[in-house]
């Protein structure tokens, strides 16, 4: 009872430190966040129109092209500025509009067409986010193909023009066209009106240089005229101008290249406001150098382990397959969706070629992906079912389907406070690391892929599920395997979250950024230890996204503002499903235990391998234990199955003082049907042995009942013969079985094979016609050599048979004293022959020696 009212306590501990983990992070992180700063005016189409209305104004001709927008960041100088300055301070500047601000953020507008399956771009505008432009570019195709002018910069460069006639200014314009598309050597304007080359003609292009400035968002700030060039690059004549501000801002002096055609249009007019950061390359490439390194490791060790596992047949692959399949699925989606939003620009013009080679892309990576999941998700279920399968439980009904119980619902609400929690433990962090700063990049995902929303749940499922998998399932789970130590997967966790950072936010500098995700690492690791995989993967899935839409929300008029609501209905649905299992779900006591099948297969093998080794047992306890005493003669005998139960059968059974019934048999097939035949012939001969004492009437009497019980096709070859010591006679038949090796004690060998078919070979009289019995005499000193053919047949590792051959040979040329060194000798011999090669038939022996 107090157990249940400590776990409720945590719980609601865990819920609230969740909401205000929340309300923190949402509250404190437009503090340090550089895009905080930004107000987005423009929406992705207005910041189209306000470039063509531009480009218009300008006395382009307007072009029926592919546009596209997007906003981007000035990121090398944010970063600059923040280190330089602090991220507080950097703020500040940045949001305080009564000081002149520099463009850090802005719409990128471009006008292109594809072109031999590349974009060539007619002219790029960088807008202000209010929609003043910062700097242009038009390219050489398009001044060559229109021959622009603009009048209303010749105008005001040229104040004279105003008191002219339109037929002049046109006569002037047309000579200027042709002056700057080197049509002629001069043009009559600058020799009349300005004097070509003179200060009013310099003074001529720096108007028109004004003209631009006051038009751009440039015009807040005041400029010196540095230098003036002419050039002539064999298509055009152009001036460019050289403009350095006197305002500088947070020690930014912003320098402006405008290029100006003499007809009063300008080619471009760019911006240069410094180089920014200066990179720390060698830390970079030593992180890099490290991840490779670890990653190599990390992939080679997870091969290993698979192989080994599957050779132990340890792994639940089913599950493993279904995982592979959905995310080999969600990648190529992802790709796609990445994928349509530049087919969409390009689609009239793109190859059909092209088009199959990206399908084609697509499939290879998403199978490589899905190997990949393969491989790692079966590891790490056989590695945590093996070590600490209690964080499988979740996971283990989210599997099977059985969604609706508390567990899960459970699962989900914890989840959704961990998350929390992990985004308010960010924005704390930051607040105690105060040189750090979030990299100025930005990456709106509206920008990048078709159905954003979609695309971010896919991203962030993926990354947040993948990390715990690799970080606690496998390399966690297999370092308590090994220590028995809980408290190193929090330190492991933070270790790899420092190295590969799978924040989704840039922060700098490197060092201290490592540090700060170690901790964040080392956060979730403590959640591991307490709750389950399918918790803490879902929590960090919640945090990842806390991150990932943080540009939604942040930006005022964000073109992101889908990706966060996305976001908010997503964290809505998931509470209300939570709360649903928690109050119409099933408990946990009836809810079903799960076994993976390798497990309730190798159950079944062990069960099965305990009940071979008592059939072993059982029919070791068949074989006699010991052989009889019979007067005049030495016996020695032994049977060694090649599996847990065989179908190779010797007995010599007592009949009188003077006489033994001697058998020995081989049932077709093997393992437990052999042996179940081989059991039933025992007790047969054993039952009528002693009724029958002629051989061929006791073996008539074996092969009509086994041919009434046995299954078709399964017949026993067999010598079963009585060994008489009045008479030192052995009288047996051979029903199909290998020949007796008889050696006489003056060396002679012969191989003894009268006539004879197996038991259930033949029925009735048919088989008393070909049975021959047969009687031999001995002598002292006289062997005989009874086998199967595991024995003549028995293979070595260049798969040769012993054969008859060498037997006969070695029998021939050994002298032994008793029938049991002949019989250890023989079995000695074939084992060194076979050597490290598998036995693959019952091996059985008897020998007597007289």
């Amino acid at each position: 009872m107090f157990a249940i009212h400590d776990q409720r306590f945590r719980d609601i501990l865990l819920l609230a430190l969740g909401f205000f983990g929340a309300l923190w992070f949402f509250f404190d992180l437009a503090n340090h966040h550089p895009l905080s700063s930004v107000d987005i005016s423009l929406s992705e189409e207005g910041a189209t129109q306000k470039a063509d209305s531009v480009f218009l104004s300008w006395e382009f001709q307007p072009l029926e092209l592919k546009k596209r927008a997007r906003v981007v960041t000035y990121s090398d100088m944010i970063d600059y500025l923040q280190e330089e300055y602090g991220r507080k301070e950097f703020l500040r500047s940045m949001k305080n509009s009564s000081e002149s601000v520099l463009p850090l953020y802005s719409w990128s507008v471009d006008e292109f067409e594809i072109k031999e399956n590349e974009r060539q771009q007619a002219f790029r505008f960088r807008l202000s986010e209010k929609g003043e432009f910062i700097d242009f570019r038009a390219s050489d195709e398009l001044i060559r193909e229109q021959t622009p002018f603009n009048r209303k910069a010749i105008r005001y460069a040229a104040g004279r023009m105003r008191d002219i006639s339109k037929e002049v200014e046109d006569s002037v314009i047309s000579e200027l066209v042709n002056y700057q598309h080197l049509r002629t050597e001069a043009s009559a304007f600058f020799r009349m009106n300005l004097g070509a080359g003179s200060e009013n003609h310099n003074n001529y292009i720096w108007k028109g240089i004004d003209y631009y400035v006051n038009q751009s968002y440039w015009s807040r700030f005041s400029f010196s005229k540095d230098s003036l060039s002419f050039n002539d690059d064999g298509f055009v004549r152009y001036a460019t101008a050289y403009l350095t501000s006197t305002d500088t801002v947070m020690g930014i002096v912003p320098k402006l290249e405008i290029e100006l055609l003499p007809a009063g249009v300008v080619r471009s007019f760019s911006v240069d406001m410094g180089n920014g950061v200066v990179k720390d390359v060698t830390t970079s490439n030593l992180k890099r150098n490290l991840i490779m390194g670890v990653v190599l490791s990390f992939i080679v060790w997870v091969l290993i382990s698979f192989y080994l596992r599957i050779k132990a047949r340890a792994l639940d692959t089913r599950p493993a397959l279904v995982v592979a399949i959905i995310s080999g699925f969600l990648i190529p989606v992802l790709m796609v969706l990445e994928f349509s939003r530049n087919f969409g620009l390009d689609f009239e013009t793109f190859e059909l070629s092209a088009l199959f080679s990206q399908i084609l892309g697509f499939g290879v990576f998403g199978a490589i992906t899905a190997t990949s999941f393969f491989v790692a998700t079966a590891v790490s279920d056989s590695v945590t079912r093996q070590y600490w399968p209690e964080k499988l439980k979740t996971w283990d009904l989210v599997r099977r389907g059985m969604f609706k119980n508390k567990p899960i619902g459970w699962a989900i609400i914890r989840a959704i406070s961990i998350g929390s929690i992990i985004a308010g433990l960010f924005s704390i962090l930051i607040n105690l690391f105060p040189t750090i700063y979030i990299s100025g990049g930005a990456w709106f995902l509206e920008g990048m892929f078709v159905m954003a929303p979609v695309a971010n749940i896919i991203m962030t499922l993926l990354i947040g599920v993948g990390f715990v998998v690799v970080s606690f399932l496998i390399i966690g789970n297999q370092f308590y395997a090994i220590t028995s130590k809980k408290w190193g997967i929090p330190i492991i966790s933070g270790f790899l979250f420092a190295l590969f950072d799978p924040l989704l936010i840039v922060m700098q500098p490197v060092l201290l950024e490592a540090l700060f995700n170690f901790m964040l690492g080392l956060t979730i690791g403590f959640f591991y230890i307490r709750y389950d995989f399918v918790t803490v993967a879902l929590g960090f899935f919640i945090f990842l996204n806390f991150l990932s839409t943080s540009n939604g929300w942040l930006v005022s008029n964000s073109p992101d503002e889908s990706i966060f609501l996305g976001f908010i209905v997503t964290m809505i649905l998931l509470s209300g499903v939570g709360l649903f299992f928690l109050l119409k779900g099933d408990d946990t006591d009836s809810l079903p235990e799960y076994i993976p099948d390798y497990i309730e297969d190798l159950a079944k093998e062990q069960r099965v391998k305990q009940e071979l080794d008592i059939a072993r047992t059982v029919q070791k306890t068949f074989l006699p234990n010991r052989t009889p005493k019979i007067p005049g003669f030495d016996t020695a005998a032994m049977c060694e199955p090649a599996q847990e139960t065989g179908g190779d059968y010797y007995d010599i059974i007592s009949l009188d003082d003077d006489r033994a019934a001697i058998a020995i048999g081989d049932v077709s097939g093997k393992g437990i049907q052999a042996a179940f035949y081989m059991t039933f012939a025992k007790g047969v001969i054993h039952s009528l042995c002693s009724i029958f004492p002629s051989p061929k009437t006791m073996l008539y009497r074996v092969n009509k009942l086994f041919n009434e019980n046995a299954t078709r096709g399964t017949f026993i070859s067999m010598i079963y013969g009585v060994l008489d010591a009045k008479k030192n006679t052995f009288t047996y038949l051979r029903a199909g079985h290998n020949p007796i090796l008889y050696k006489k004690a003056n060396g002679e060998m012969e191989w003894q094979q009268p006539r004879g078919v197996a038991i259930g070979m033949c029925k009735g009289e048919a088989f008393n016609k070909v049975m021959e019995e047969y009687t031999v005499e001995l002598s002292k000193g006289d062997v005989l050599v009874l086998y199967t053919d595991g024995i003549t047949e028995a293979l070595n590792e260049k798969e040769e048979f012993y054969d008859e051959k060498r037997l006969y040979k070695l029998i021939k040329r050994e002298k032994t004293t008793s029938a049991k060194e002949l019989r250890d000798l023989i079995i000695e011999d074939v084992r060194t022959f076979v050597g490290d090669a598998l036995q693959y038939d019952d091996m059985t022996l008897v020998v007597i020696k007289a």
